[in-house]
């Protein structure tokens, strides 16, 4: 993300005097599309392998590493719970939500917020009074190219869950008519 120098204790000067601390690598990756929630001297970053992971700033070093269903795509946040622990909460390419303990990794709950093949978490959730709220999407866009596919079922829909306990409260659908066939393919 962009910072201004005056904000980051950072000089022009200063960035041909950089070096590399420390470095990890996801294995057989070859993109990583989310941003990392830093908290103290902890960085939680979800990986493109399906893990979450919690890694020291400083050293590298990895605290834990959790499995998810699938890669993680959207923007992770940190936030505490009722009973004063930390925790971090993710969703991922195939439309899981999920509640990590941010000390130990430990899973608190998951929960599959759409059933359509092709959902997923790409935004941020975002946490208000003890709920969280992001937008669900799809990649259908791609299987609408295979001639074989009945395109364009999904609605796109905003959500809402307690953070507490991944019960849903609501779900607010983009497109609220449920899909109909209009034509036949002639693939059938």
């Amino acid at each position: 993300r962009y910072q201004p120098l005056k904000h980051s204790g950072l000089r022009e000067s200063d960035f041909g005097k950089l070096e590399l601390k420390w470095a990890f690598g996801f294995e057989g990756a070859i993109t990583v599309t989310v941003q990392p929630a830093v908290v103290g001297d902890v960085i939680f970053f979800g990986s493109p392998n399906g893990n979450l992971y919690a890694f020291n700033r400083k050293s590298g070093c990895t605290y834990w590493k959790a499995d998810t269903n699938s890669y993680i795509r959207a923007a992770i946040i940190v936030a505490p719970r009722e009973n004063g622990s930390l925790t971090v909460y993710a969703g991922d390419n195939e439309a899981w939500l999920y509640a990590f303990d941010a000390l130990s990794g430990e899973k608190i709950w998951e929960v599959k917020t759409d059933d359509h093949p092709y959902a997923r978490i790409t935004s941020s959730p975002v946490l208000h009074e003890g709920n969280l709220y992001f937008g669900l999407a799809s990649f259908e866009e791609l299987a609408g190219g295979s001639a074989t596919y009945e395109c364009c079922t999904f609605r796109g829909s905003v959500v809402s869950y307690d953070a507490e306990n991944g019960k849903e409260n609501w779900k607010s659908f983009i497109i609220p008519e449920l899909p109909k066939k209009t034509k036949k393919m002639t693939t059938g």
